[in-house]
């Protein structure tokens, strides 16, 4: 009875009364039907019932004026996210932030008459904004665009989301974000500020100054102080707070179990709720606690857990090798181990940057597959929620986002194609197209060469985001070019046909990844004399016109993520900037050419920016 009041409390807390904004719902509903029918006119009415979210869509009026009424009976919870579920019902699709698909008239008149019942599948689902890297995101709420923030939270609502989670950076001007609360609010999702205590890397918001816990002075003072500070400025839901130092290194298990206990108790007396991210790095254990990063299990029932995954992999896997592991068997654990001990959210990154997908860029239908899997695993176990880990929405990364929040439909649950049908595309077209990138990229660990190495896999120290054999270490070895070329030969023979693929900046993006497929090749046919630079050049040359066509079609030219800036983040350029350069491709190219294997050859990071 105890746990189960526990995690009672837990939901509560989590899931605050809002005031929604009924007339920004009105406006809405009149804009949609607006871009349907110039002569017709909507109706909203909505009722507040505990027990069922349910739409129902009527029409009156004649030929030439047709008034739609819509009434929305639904929990104060679930009364956006069940007008939403009405309106994709209706045929209306919100597949990127600034991109909507309107029903035809007629087909919009079939549904007269007919009642759709929301039951999410996840009572909790919602995006984490990782704007560490430089994306859209970054400019829209931390540097004055805020349209692009407004944009991206009416996404959310219209896809039945109901959490946002945005990376502070301490660079950052966090002015804007109140009036972002504030529509969150308005549409009912939960806000939550996402922090560390003493992070340093990539410019991380730390609530502690590391010059404290370098001396180990006044920590807990300052960490309380920066709780407050930001109590007082923002109406946050929720803060999620990042542990160690850095994602590969710990601080002292004792001092930071304190410090959650601190932070915790500064949070829940002002009704804001605390959430301790787990990471998936590895080596970082406590004789005592053991893996530092499931330090959380040591804490208060009443505090969260938001359990990480990487790249394209899924929580069941068998291989999965980033960051020195094997798998994620562990965390898969670590949530079946938690789920009824504290409210827990899965957390998996659908978009890497540094240098293994985005900014290649690589189009890894995988995500579709592993978001999926995960997704209906969560359910079958049931599991409250996740919140997903996003970069940023352009070269085609919209589609990845758009699949994992429909799998809080019980319709596409499990589904890897439920968003591509949506759009309209064939789903035994792109069967063929899944099953080859998860055979050869993912089975086979194609990855590994298609994907260039990055300053941290080179410099010895380092533990390598991802296993791989470096280029370096093909020059004096023939017969593991071999082999790799072996492997890069039979991936391109059996690579699928693309001609029926409808949406343009999605076939673009698929040719762009075949096309990295024949690069890596032809790189390792020059190292065993089989091919020349030029012909790779060519390749390369091919596939920097395709992205440059998806480039031209940016759907944020105010954010400018293809062009070198300033801004607030770690890097000097936007995340889709390396991709319209090629420049990974550029820098294989010249390695090989020059049997170049100094790790700050052509290196795009800079590592004091990168660690402070």
């Amino acid at each position: 009875m105890l746990k189960s009041f526990v995690i009672l409390l837990i939901s509560l807390l989590c899931h605050p009364s809002f005031a929604l904004n009924i007339d920004l719902l009105k406006q809405d509903a009149k804009t949609l039907f607006a871009k349907v029918s110039a002569t017709s006119s909507v109706e909203l009415e909505f009722q507040e019932a505990p027990s069922e979210n349910h739409f129902r869509f009527l029409c009156e009026g004649s030929k030439t004026q047709k008034i739609y009424k819509i009434i929305v009976t639904a929990s104060d919870r679930e009364m956006v996210s069940t007008y939403s579920y009405g309106l994709r019902q209706l045929g209306f699709l919100f597949p990127h932030p600034r991109r909507t698909i309107f029903p035809d008239p007629i087909a919009l008149q079939k549904n007269c008459g007919k009642s759709f019942d929301w039951k999410p599948v996840f009572k909790d689902r919602g995006f984490h904004l990782h704007t560490q890297h430089p994306s859209e995101w970054v400019d829209g709420f931390f540097q004055g665009k805020t349209k692009i923030a407004e944009d991206l939270i009416w996404w959310l609502a219209h896809n039945q989301q109901n959490l946002l989670q945005v990376q502070l950076l301490r660079t950052a001007d966090l002015t804007g974000l109140a009036s972002t609360i504030e529509l969150c609010h308005d549409l009912g999702i939960s806000f939550g500020l996402s922090t560390s205590f003493a992070l340093i890397q990539q410019k991380s918001y730390n609530l502690i100054p590391f010059w404290k816990v370098f001396i180990h002075l006044g920590e807990t003072e300052a960490l309380k102080d920066s709780v407050l500070s930001l109590i007082r400025r923002f109406d946050f839901d929720f803060m999620t707070i990042e542990l160690g130092e850095t994602e590969f290194t710990m601080t002292d298990p004792e001092r930071t179990l304190h410090w959650i206990q601190a932070a915790n108790e500064e949070l829940s007396k002002r009704h804001r709720f605390l959430m301790i991210k787990v990471h998936v790095s590895s080596d970082q254990q406590s004789e005592k606690y053991g893996n530092f990063n499931f330090l959380v299990q040591q804490a208060s029932p009443d505090i969260g857990a938001e359990i990480h995954t990487v790249y394209f992999y899924s929580l069941n896997d068998k291989n999965a090798p980033m960051y020195g592991r094997k798998d994620f068997s562990d965390i898969r654990n670590f949530l079946l181990q938690e789920k009824d001990k504290r409210f827990v959210l899965y957390y998996p990154e659908t978009s890497y940057f540094v240098g293994l997908d985005i900014d290649v860029p690589l189009f890894l239908t995988d995500y579709l597959k592993a978001r999926s899997e995960d997704s209906a695993w969560l359910a079958k176990n049931k599991l409250p929620g996740q919140i997903d880990f996003t970069t940023g929405q352009e070269l085609g990364y919209w589609l990845f986002d758009w699949n994992f929040a429909l799998q809080s439909d019980p319709k596409c649950l499990g589904d890897a194609d439920c968003a591509l049908t949506l759009l309209g595309e064939d789903p035994k077209v792109w069967e063929k197209i899944l099953d080859w990138q998860t055979e050869y990229f993912k089975n086979q660990q194609v990855i590994q060469l298609i994907t260039p190495s990055n300053l941290m896999d080179e410099i010895p120290w380092f533990k390598p985001l991802h296993e791989r054999v470096l280029f370096r270490d093909l020059f004096d070895h023939p017969d593991l070019v071999a082999e790799q070329v072996s492997l890069l030969q039979a991936a391109d023979e059996h690579k699928p046909d693309l001609t029926m693929v409808k949406n343009s900046e999605l076939k673009n993006m698929l040719m762009v990844t075949e096309l990295r497929v024949e690069h890596s090749l032809c790189l390792r046919q020059v190292l065993i004399q089989k091919d020349n630079l030029e012909h790779c050049s060519q390749i390369r040359n091919q596939a920097q016109a395709l992205i440059s066509e998806v480039a031209k079609q940016t759907r944020y030219p105010e954010s400018l993520v293809f062009e070198k800036k300033s801004n607030v983040t770690s890097y000097s350029y936007g995340y889709g900037w390396p991709a319209l350069q090629t420049y990974f491709w550029q820098r294989e190219e010249k390695m090989v050419e020059m049997k170049k294997q100094n790790p700050f050859f052509m290196n795009l990071y800079s590592p004091w920016a990168l660690l402070f």
